[in-house]
């Protein structure tokens, strides 16, 4: 039967594409780390107190948008994870702008200047974009992906494997001399292709998500 071969097989692409969407949320989430990382390093010579300040400010954040995601009118959301994906984009454009301009935003004073209230806060809220989407959207995400009977341990698998891919690329495009630019588009090409099979294939046949 035609109809049920294709059901089949849509199904089980359904379910490859589902997990390369939660291994892109490692991927890109531990991949802009590491370069939003690099700009913060520039602005701040690597002083010890504001890269313990990154970190925290940055695992606090990714608590929080989980927490978020588990409240039960925005885990509603869940079906629409392969579009909320996108939103990782513009997020990491606006903390690389904070962290580029980090210093006119502190009033144009050197780090040794600022008062360490300041620093806290300044840090606190710029490093939320995209550290918030990270926790945000792997609890949404678990929503999402358990719609196709997928093992919730294999979520975490893919999670990790994203993340782990994300630093041997990051790693690897650094050493060979690219810059964050490049890089980020190579991370750009890889979110907007987990996408794709969701947009143009699931939509078209299930006349996209129910409301």
């Amino acid at each position: 039967n035609y109809s049920l071969f294709i059901m089949t097989h849509t199904s089980k692409f359904e379910k490859v594409s589902k997990h390369f969407s939660i291994l892109c949320i490692g991927f890109f989430g531990l991949l802009a780390q590491a370069l939003l990382f690099r700009f913060f390093l520039s602005v701040f010579d690597g002083n010890e107190l504001s890269i313990g300040l990154f970190f925290f400010s940055w695992l606090i954040w990714v608590c929080i948008g989980a927490w978020l995601a588990k409240r039960q009118f925005i885990s509603k959301l869940a079906k629409y994870f392969y579009i909320l994906i996108i939103l990782y984009l513009p997020l990491y454009l606006i903390q690389q702008y904070l962290f580029i301009n980090a210093q006119t935003l502190l009033g144009g004073s050197s780090f040794e200047l600022v008062s360490l209230n300041l620093l806290i806060l300044f840090v606190l809220l710029c490093n939320a974009p995209v550290s918030f989407m990270t926790g945000f959207l792997f609890v949404l995400g678990t929503e999402w992906i358990k719609e196709s009977s997928v093992p919730v341990v294999q979520i975490y698998i893919y999670e990790s494997l994203g993340s782990f891919i994300g630093a041997l690329t990051v790693t690897l495009l650094l050493f060979a001399g690219y810059t964050e630019e490049p890089i980020f588009l190579v991370a750009t090409f890889i979110v907007l292709l987990s996408v794709l099979p969701h947009v143009f294939l699931f939509d078209l046949t299930s006349g996209g998500p129910e409301v």
